[in-house]
């Protein structure tokens, strides 16, 4: 099992994380933020630019 952290730079701070106890969930993401009228259109977002990404 790899039990080396690994780090990336992120914004305030860098994360650090280990890979063997780490998972990434996304929940419904074009709906509340790629879809106009979602969350992230409400925030002020141009969710057009986004869109591709939900294939």
């Amino acid at each position: 099992m790899d039990q080396v952290s690994h780090s990336f730079e992120a914004e305030p701070y860098s994360l650090a994380f280990k890979p063997y106890s780490t998972a990434l969930m996304i929940i419904d993401m074009q709906r509340d933020f790629l879809k106009p009228g979602g969350f992230g259109e409400l925030l002020g977002n141009d969710v057009s630019l986004l869109r591709s990404t939900i294939e």
